[in-house]
Formats: C-alpha cells, sequence, structure tokens
C-alpha cells in the first residue's frame, strides 16, 4: 500500500532531511497494523532525503497472533531509504521497570546549554540540548534533551518518532574530540522502543551515547534515551560516514 510524507524546511539539515525526521516517518509509515506497536526498526540510507513529498511503500510481509513484520521503502525520484519494522500486539503486565540511578547527575537546570557545531541547521532549532559535563569516569557523553513542543513540526511527531529525532539528535561522539568532522551523517540506525513508553513530565530526556569505534570515515555510536526519572525509553545503533572540513568547501 502507498503512503506519503512531507518534510518541512524546519527539519532540513547537512545535505537534505535530518535523519531522525526520516527514521520517525518510515516508523510511524510501519505502524500500520492495528493492535500492533513497533518494538524493533531497522533502517539504511541509500540517498539523502530532500524537502517536499516523498513515497512510501509500506509492505506487511508477515501477521501472526502476536508479531508482525512491515517493511517500508521511502522514494524521491528512486530509493532513498528503506526500514524493516518488527511489531507486536503487547498485553502483558509490566514486570521490570529498572529506572537507572540518577543520583550526582546534574539536573538540567544546573547544566549549560549546548551549542554544536551544527547550529545553523533548522533542526537543531526544534530541540535543546544541556550537555552535563565529562567528569573523566568514562568515554559516554551525556545531555539532557527536550524538544520545542510550540513547534508545530514537533507537535505532529509521535511517540516513536519523538525517540528517533532525540536520539538521533545527540552530538555524535565526534563532536566531543580533539580533532572534530563537519558532519557525521547516519548511513544505518537500529531502534528498539519499549512499548507504550513513559512521557516526562517536565520534557526533559536524559540521553547517553557512546562511540564504539571510530575510523577518519565511518564510526559507529550507540545511545540509550530515558525520562528524566531515569526509565527507559529506547535504544539505538547506528554507522556514521565522517565527513571532514577539507571534503565540504
Amino acid at each position: 500500500m502507498a503512503d506519503r510524507a512531507h518534510f518541512v524546511e524546519e527539519w532540513r539539515g547537512f545535505d537534505g532531511v535530518f535523519g531522525g525526521r526520516v527514521i520517525a516517518a518510515l516508523g510511524e509509515a510501519a505502524q500500520c497494523i492495528p493492535g500492533f506497536e513497533v518494538l524493533s526498526l531497522a533502517v539504511e540510507f541509500s540517498g539523502s532525503v530532500g524537502l517536499g513529498d516523498a513515497d512510501l511503500l509500506v509492505s506487511p510481509r508477515h501477521q501472526g497472533g502476536r508479531t508482525a513484520c512491515v517493511e517500508v521503502s521511502l522514494l524521491q525520484g528512486h530509493p532513498r531509504a528503506r526500514a524493516v519494522a518488527k511489531l507486536a500486539r503487547v498485553r502483558g503486565t509490566e514486570i521490570l521497570r529498572a529506572p537507572i540511578d540518577l543520583a550526582g547527575i546534574p539536573t538540567p537546570e544546573q547544566t549549560p546549554r549546548y551549542d554544536p557545531p551544527y547550529r545553523d541547521q533548522p533542526w537543531s532549532r526544534l530541540l535543546e540540548l544541556r550537555l552535563i559535563p565529562d567528569t573523566g569516569a568514562g568515554t559516554a557523553t551525556r545531555a539532557w534533551m527536550r524538544l520545542n513542543e510550540s513547534a508545530r513540526p514537533v507537535a505532529t511527531l509521535g511517540a516513536l518518532g519523538r525517540s528517533a529525532v532525540l536520539i538521533d539528535a545527540v552530538p555524535p561522539g565526534l563532536f566531543l574530540s580533539p580533532r572534530v568532522p563537519a558532519f557525521v551523517p547516519t548511513i544505518d540506525f537500529t531502534l528498539h522502543l519499549r512499548p507504550q513508553p513513559p512521557a516526562p513530565r517536565d520534557g526533559w530526556y536524559l540521553a547517553v551515547s557512546s562511540t564504539a569505534w571510530a575510523r577518519d570515515d565511518f564510526c559507529m555510536d550507540d545511545t540509550s534515551l530515558y525520562t528524566s526519572m531515569g526509565e527507559m525509553i529506547a535504544q539505538a545503533r547506528q554507522n556514521r560516514r565522517v565527513v571532514w572540513p577539507a571534503d565540504v568547501d
């Protein structure tokens, strides 16, 4: 079946639409079977996605009593991105919450606002980042994040879309290294979601990310997203291409 997405100027990023918004569109299109919700989403990019309209080809591949599988392709003249989603009919009672320990972590109000080197991109103005200072205890990047709820492009996002946007908006670890690249665009992205996730009452999310490995042309980042109370929302892993300033001059 066919669907359609429209990407507005506010989501413009490096060489096209911000990747998190594209992932959100693919995931929300995959959530097409009544009574089922997306638990995981594997996305690969074969080209940048431009502003404006895009065709979405939605193909349910399997539907059983408890799980289902849906493929979604995004086309603008030719395929630009593709996703495979695993869905589930979630009915069970939650038996494990296990929020992380927030003791010793500064609150958002105690944390300085972070202006990323890509702040000239419109999408970066749809959320606020507050980078928690590195204590030297590890290589993880920790940041408080919240979306601009008064912005119309944010209001149209569902829970899945918000997770995709927030996780992909976490500053890549290489931006905090001595040698800073120009951009680190996503080439593939795997997202695992908590069903029926809690929403933070104060609007703040905590993201914890680390760069697992990096070369001068590609790297891999792992990210976990929590509410401001430490409750797990989603986890993601993505491979990225590393673009240096000399490559875009």
